[in-house]
């Protein structure tokens, strides 16, 4: 049976009305049994107006669940998130430009780079992982991830020698190799795909997979990156404090 808000309303006027008869019999001189007759009226009418109620709320969930895509669900697990902290001063500008050299610079800073130099980023997919795990928003650099979720490898190769992009057009083949010993293959294509702009960059692009058991705590890998005459070169990204960039947290 449909329950309108209209009902409701109803009801509500009628419950009103009803107490305002029962504070006037307060004031005159009625029958008992009359006061009693009402009084019993009143509450069914509360009990008929909270059944009503309850049904118009059974209705409205229904009604979001009908809504709802087949098989979405409202479990999300959080990477990480932000909390409420004192605030701290900025960092201050320099004071003269060009800025001096900082104390302590290495010295393989001011040494040539090459053969090949690359730019990496970790991106998290648009689409489930074969662990049947989504992330709440994709197509978006992040360095965290969770167990069993699907991330996505970016890579460009830059020929220091030539100044060139490496692509295939190069022969070239790239690879991610994980701590663990296991090679994942690049392949090389345009963000966005075939529905991307036009202008949008080529990169060599992978996914991975993480297991749902992989250690947690830094990802250590590095990218191969095998030249036409058969030479490898390994590149690994910048590693602080014994930690790498990439990281699965849980």
């Amino acid at each position: 049976m449909h329950f309108p808000t209209s009902l409701v309303r109803r009801g509500l006027s009628l419950l009103a009305g009803g107490v305002l008869t029962l504070a006037l019999a307060g004031c005159n001189e009625v029958k008992q049994s009359d006061y009693d007759a009402l009084k019993t009226k009143l509450t069914a009418k509360e009990q008929e107006l909270a059944a009503a109620q309850q049904k118009v709320t059974d209705l409205q969930k229904q009604l979001r669940t009908a809504a709802a895509p087949v098989g979405a669900t409202d479990e999300t697990a959080p990477i990480f998130g932000a909390r409420k902290a004192p605030p701290t001063d900025p960092l201050p500008l320099p004071a003269t430009l060009p800025i001096p050299v900082p104390e302590g610079l290495p010295a393989s800073y001011a040494q040539p780079v090459g053969p090949y130099t690359m730019y990496v980023e970790h991106v998290a997919a648009t689409t489930a992982s074969k662990y049947g795990l989504l992330a709440s928003l994709g197509c978006v650099q992040q360095n965290v991830f969770k167990r069993g979720m699907k991330m996505v490898f970016r890579v460009e190769f830059y020929d220091m020698a030539t100044g060139k992009r490496v692509t295939p057009q190069d022969q070239a083949i790239v690879k991610v190799k994980l701590g663990s010993g296991e090679e994942i293959p690049l392949g090389f294509s345009r963000r966005g795909g075939r529905s991307g702009p036009p202008d949008a960059p080529w990169q060599w692009v992978t996914a991975w997979h993480i297991p749902t058991d992989y250690p947690l705590g830094s990802v250590d890998y590095s990218v191969l990156l095998t030249a036409k005459n058969g030479e490898t070169t390994t590149l690994k990204p910048p590693v602080l404090a014994n930690f790498t960039q990439l990281r699965v947290i849980d």
